[in-house]
C-alpha cells in the first residue's frame, strides 16, 4: 500500500494500491488539433474504488504543470507527474498523489 504525499513509481499495466482506491498506468497518447498541430502528450490512468472506476489524463498542455484533480470515494485527490509542489522534480517513471483536505467551514472559522 502506497502512502498519499510520496513519490511512487509506476509502469504500464501495474497496479498501484493506496488507502482510498487503486490506480493503473495504461499508457500515453498524443493529441494534436489544426491551433496546435505538434500537439499534447497526454498520459492516461484509471482509477478503481469499490463500484466506481475512471479515466484519469494527465497532461502538461502548453506548460502548466499543475496536478490533476479528481474525486472518488468521495473524496478529492491531485495527481502530480513532472514535478511536486511539496516533493519537487520527479522522474518521468514517478508520481505523486495527494489527497485535498476539505476547506473549514463557514461555522468554524473565526
Amino acid at each position: 500500500m502506497k502512502a498519499y504525499g510520496t513519490k511512487v513509481s509506476f509502469a504500464k499495466g501495474r497496479l498501484i494500491r493506496f488507502p482510498d482506491f487503486t490506480l493503473q498506468y495504461v499508457g500515453e497518447r498524443r493529441v494534436t488539433s489544426t491551433q496546435y498541430p505538434r500537439g499534447f502528450l497526454y498520459r492516461d490512468f484509471i482509477v478503481a474504488a469499490a463500484s466506481e472506476r475512471i479515466t484519469l489524463s494527465w497532461t502538461s498542455g502548453t506548460g502548466d504543470i499543475g496536478p490533476t484533480l479528481f474525486r472518488v470515494s468521495g473524496k478529492e485527490f491531485g495527481l502530480e507527474l513532472v514535478h511536486s509542489d511539496l516533493l519537487g522534480w520527479l522522474k518521468p517513471n514517478e508520481l505523486v498523489i495527494t489527497i485535498k483536505q476539505p476547506a473549514a467551514s463557514e461555522g468554524t472559522r473565526r
